[in-house]
This record gives C-alpha cells, structure tokens and sequence, in this order.
C-alpha cells in the first residue's frame, strides 16, 4: 500500500469516526498533495511526493508549536502536538545517522563513481535512489560532504 493510499484510508476512517480535527489536516495534506500532482504532471501521486507534503506540513506544525508554546496557548499546542503525531505516523522509519553512515559506506564501496567534489550530485542521487523512503537527502548531503572533505 502507498502512501496516499493508507492516507486515503485514515480520511475514510475519520469521516466515519466524525473526527473533524483529522479530516480537515488529511484533506488539507490530500489537497496539497493533489496540487503538486497537477503542477508536475503527474497522473498519481508518488510516495516521493506524499512525502515531500507531509514533511513541509510537518515542518509547519513545529513552528506553530514554538509559537504557541511561548505564548503558553495550551489548547493550540495540544492540537498541533497531535497533528505532529498524526502526520508523523505516515512517514516511514528513519535510519539514524549511525546506520545512515553505513549505509553510505557500503554504498561507496561498491559505486564506480569516484568519491570526489565534482561527483557529489551524481553520488548524492544514487545514494538517496537506494535509500529512500529511509532518509532525508540534506542528511545523506551532510555525511557525504564530509566524507569528501577527508
């Protein structure tokens, strides 16, 4: 099951349930979603783009719990503090930077490309093909920049 479709399934299960605070974040998120769809001319969603609108939805509710937290706006971040959860439940298990630097160095051990600063996109796609949903790219970025470094 994709992604979108076990969002899909969640909005199904909260309208049922008649959880107005899940519905609306869902379709918000699906409406975002259908957007990127539209303007990429795409005929269905990727997990790639599910995920891309769930992380950018994420980010948001973390800043607004900020806020709220130093405006002591309990009932605001109690929500958001949800949302965070429910949204969060959707994206896939992380490797932690540990695993994701084994990861990346088993990979350089058996790529052809050469671990230089001129192929660093080249290596940066071909890790994050192999490695997503797992991890985010900026953190694959920031391990091999410095494995390039030394």
């Amino acid at each position: 099951m994709s992604i979108y479709d076990a969002l899909e399934t969640r909005l199904k299960q909260a309208s049922i349930d008649r959880d107005t605070e899940v519905v609306d974040l869902l379709k918000l998120i699906k409406s975002q979603i259908l957007l990127e769809v539209k303007t990429s001319q795409l005929d269905q969603p990727t997990d790639d783009l599910v995920l891309l609108s769930i992380r950018r939805q994420i980010k948001k509710i973390k800043e607004s719990i900020e806020s709220y937290q130093s405006n002591s706006d309990d009932k605001r971040l109690n929500q958001a503090q949800l949302d965070l959860k429910l949204l969060e439940s959707f994206i896939p298990q992380q490797l932690d930077s540990d695993q994701l630097e084994l990861k990346i160095d088993e990979f350089l051990k058996t790529t052809d490309i050469d671990l230089e600063f001129k192929n660093f996109k080249k290596l940066l796609e071909a890790i994050y093909d192999q490695l997503k949903p797992q991890a985010v790219q900026s953190d694959i970025a920031q391990i091999l920049k410095v494995k390039i470094s030394k």
